[in-house]
């Protein structure tokens, strides 16, 4: 027979190795963030391993501002979301407290949206600049007895 002492202290051992693990696991992943850019290298983005926008650059730097304290609005409206999907029986858990308390923490009201320029619209590129005319393309001539794209289709 097993002796219960025995198997206790195998279950514990097992259990702060595990611990150990999933620390070191999560020590790891907040450790993580990965950017990108753009082709034209104008917009830089740079997500946690979780997948969440941490940082973005766009040209126009009010944009930017928008764009990220949006994100903030919407990730602190999560807890109150979720707890909303959750079953009656759950509303008043332990799990459900420590699943809110864990959103709150992650994703927290935003501070007051800064004070947005009285700009309406963006313009990428110098104010003054005037885009050039487009040049203007005659229709290319065809015979009464051609079809519009001839025996081509549209897509290739």
């Amino acid at each position: 027979m097993t002796d219960p002492e025995h198997l206790l202290a195998d279950f514990e051992t097992r259990l702060a190795e595990t611990t150990r693990k999933a620390e070191q696991v999560r020590t790891s992943l907040d450790a993580v963030s990965v950017t990108a850019r753009s082709g034209d290298g104008k917009v830089v983005v740079t997500v946690n391993a979780s997948g969440n926008v941490v940082d973005l650059r766009l040209p126009d730097a009010d944009l930017t501002v928008t764009v990220l304290s949006t994100i903030r609005r919407a990730q602190s409206q999560l807890a109150g979301a979720v707890r909303a999907t959750m079953p009656a029986e759950l509303t008043d858990t332990a799990l459900m407290s420590e699943l809110d308390t864990q959103y709150r923490t992650a994703y927290p009201e935003p501070a007051q949206e800064p004070a947005r320029s009285p700009r309406r619209s963006l313009r990428l590129g110098p104010e003054d600049e005037v885009p050039p005319d487009r040049p203007h393309r005659p229709a290319p001539a065809r015979g009464d007895d051609e079809p519009e794209f001839g025996d081509r289709t549209l897509l290739r």
